[in-house]
Order: structure tokens, then C-alpha cells, then sequence
């Protein structure tokens, strides 16, 4: 972009005392011919703030913007922040629905441990005793199975555990002390409506 003098230049110039020696010099160059890098090749950096200054009074246009080109300054559009992914939940929520499918894990645990698990879990029927129970399980995949095949699990669970008995399934989980549990559940306190006071 090419350097202009305004109106208000004409009437600077033709006033000796309107202005410096050197905003007259500047002046007389920047006749619309030159850009803000040629200036700068021409006369050097130290001309950049008083050209921004010569505009910032309304006797140039055009300055700002090849300045900054000329000295490596680039403005970088800034992206809105991703929208956090919603974790999943299960269209048909219930905590029968979780009981059943840790208690068919267990199944294929084939070990003593998992089998004592899978047995209190089907004869329990009150609501936290079931989830303990459904997070010892997941505690018992991730110690014989590795973290890979427990997080699908973990996160299977925590997709089928109902909304009323969420936030009491999370409390639980970080009682255990275990990352994998800490990480899903940090995902899904992440978009729970905070509590009113």
C-alpha cells in the first residue's frame, strides 16, 4: 500500500511552522509513490514511529499496515476455542442395565476374585452398594486387563450410569484413587450443571 499526504499535509507544508525539518522531509516522500518499506529501505527504522505518529495526526494514510509487514509484524486471526466434546451417554440409562454388563466382564474374568465380585453384585439391589461394587470390578479389569481394554469399560459404565446417581458414582470413583477413573470422571463433572446453593 502506498504512503498519501492528506489535505490537512498540503496545508503543514505550506506552513513552515506547522511542522519539523524531518516531518517536512517525509512528507515531500511520502507523494503517494512509496510505500512504508520503501521509506524504511530508504531512511532506515527509526523513521517507523514518526510516520505512525505523522498518521496518527492526520497528515498521512496508509502506514499502519505495510509497517508492519515491513518489520515482520503479521496479525493472526485468533480462533474461537474448540467447543468441549459432550461425553456419551446412553440413550436408555439404568443402573440394572451398568449391574448387568460388569457382571457379564466378570464373566469373562474366569478368576476367583471376579467370580466373588459378579455374586455380590447380583444379589445386591441398594444403589450405592451396587456402583461400589460395579467400580471394584472395573478396579479388578484394570489390574488384570490393562488400561486399554478397562477405559472401554470404564467409560461404557459411566455412559449407562443414570443421571440421578451420577454425580454419586463420581465421588465414589475418585475415592479409588485411580487415574483412569479420576481422568473419565473429570470429563463428566466437566458438564454437569453446577449445583445451586
Amino acid at each position: 500500500m502506498l504512503i498519501q499526504r492528506t489535505p490537512h499535509a498540503a496545508k503543514a507544508l505550506s506552513d513552515r511552522a506547522a511542522c519539523s525539518l524531518r516531518e517536512r522531509q517525509l512528507l515531500i516522500m511520502c507523494n503517494g509513490t512509496r510505500s512504508s518499506m520503501d521509506i524504511v529501505t530508504l531512511l532506515g527504522h527509526e523513521v517507523l514511529p514518526l510516520l505512525l505518529q505523522m498518521e496518527g495526526k492526520g497528515l498521512l494514510t496508509g502506514v499502519s499496515q505495510p509497517i508492519k509487514e515491513a518489520i515482520g509484524i503479521k496479525t493472526i486471526p485468533v480462533e474461537p476455542p474448540p467447543k468441549p466434546v459432550l461425553p456419551p451417554r446412553s440413550k436408555s440409562p439404568s443402573l440394572a442395565s451398568a449391574k448387568v454388563y460388569v457382571m457379564d466382564l466378570m464373566q469373562l474374568q474366569q478368576n476367583e476374585s471376579a467370580e466373588k465380585i459378579a455374586r455380590a453384585l447380583q444379589v445386591a439391589s441398594e444403589p450405592n452398594e451396587m456402583m461400589k461394587l460395579m467400580l471394584w470390578a472395573l478396579a479388578t479389569i484394570l489390574q488384570r486387563s490393562g488400561e486399554s481394554y478397562a477405559e472401554r469399560a470404564v467409560q461404557r459404565v459411566f455412559e449407562v450410569i443414570p443421571a440421578a446417581h451420577l454425580q454419586e458414582f463420581m465421588n465414589y470413583a475418585q475415592e479409588f484413587n485411580i487415574p483412569l477413573f479420576d481422568r473419565i470422571t473429570q470429563l463428566y463433572r466437566a458438564h454437569l450443571p453446577t449445583p445451586s446453593a
